[in-house]
């Protein structure tokens, strides 16, 4: 997954976001500006709808859109969330909001009209608290998360466009409403695949290698060869390269082997034989070569694997 865009909302008080961020831009359909408050982004007016949406550029039209709601106060008619799809030239979106008196809903607005995804997952901001809201779009699945778990999912295909990804809000003062932080955007890592959200996280902490965390994502493949991309996410070892020859498509027994040379230690070989399943009873074998010593794990070790 790669991150397309970021904001954290530092600037000076009461300063206009695209002011404080000019990767921002007001949407054409709104009027309302919104202002930084001590390092938050809020709605600067005590009625009506600001909108935004970032300069990122997107792989494609799957992607997700995230956003912390730090919860000033329960003002009537508050609300704040992250948008995708947005368009740049049309009142058009995915929305993931809060709304105060209401809960957590996902919506889509297009050309200006509005309609409710799914049920709304009712709850009650406790005023001083931080809420994560996402929105996903994944071809005509699109999601709803809050504080990282799935409250709404959806088949839609209203808004088929990159478009952009941005936030909308509602009422603000600098010590009341909804106000924002902590803007992300990240390109989704599977499209239209049995492996749709994958992954799959390795800690090889305390390893005679040193700290190795490792991130799997695979891509777009269905019953033809697997396309995988390898994200090394913190290790002590140097000009890590890695070669990946899968020896089978995914309709049958799965064989992937990696070679991972120029380490400041020794070469490492981990085969991977999921014989007789498909990643079910996974046997993961190690062998160290001159570090001396063989590690065999048999089990299901990883629970993720077709969502």
């Amino acid at each position: 997954m790669a991150i397309f865009a970021t904001a954290n909302f530092t600037g000076t008080d009461d300063a206009t976001l695209q002011v404080a961020d000019t990767n921002f831009t007001l949407h054409s359909s709104y009027t309302v500006n919104s202002v930084i408050t001590s390092n938050r982004c809020r709605n600067s007016a005590t009625a009506g709808l600001s909108c935004y949406y970032h300069s990122g550029v997107s792989a494609n039209a799957d992607y997700s859109a995230s956003l912390d709601i730090y919860a000033a106060s329960n003002s009537a008619n508050s609300q704040s969330g992250a948008a995708c799809r947005l368009s740049t030239s049309d009142n058009t979106m995915y929305l993931a909001r809060y709304i105060q008196g209401t809960g957590w809903t996902l919506a889509k607005i297009v050309s200006g009209t509005f309609t409710q995804l799914g049920s709304t997952y009712a709850q009650t901001l406790t005023v001083g608290n931080i809420y994560n809201v996402k929105v996903q779009a994944v071809g005509s699945t699109i999601k709803m998360f809050v504080d990282g778990v799935e409250r709404v999912s959806v088949t839609d295909t209203a808004i088929t466009t990159a478009g952009k990804a941005g936030l909308r809000s509602q009422l603000g003062t600098a010590t009341t409403g909804y106000h924002l932080d902590n803007f992300q955007a990240i390109d989704a890592s599977s499209t239209s695949s049995v492996y749709s959200d994958l992954a799959l996280i390795w800690d090889m902490a305390g390893s005679v290698m040193g700290d190795l965390s490792l991130k799997w994502d695979l891509l777009n493949s269905v019953d033809g060869d697997l396309s995988v991309r390898f994200d090394v996410l913190s290790q002590v070892f140097a000009d890590l390269a890695v070669q990946w020859d899968v020896f089978t498509e995914v309709n049958g027994d799965l064989s992937i082997l990696f070679d991972m040379r120029n380490m400041v230690a020794s070469d490492l070989q981990i085969l991977w034989d999921s014989a007789g399943t498909v990643f079910s009873d996974l046997a993961l074998r190690w062998s160290m070569g001159d570090l001396g010593g063989k590690i065999t794990i048999i089990g299901s070790s990883f629970r993720r694997f077709i969502q």
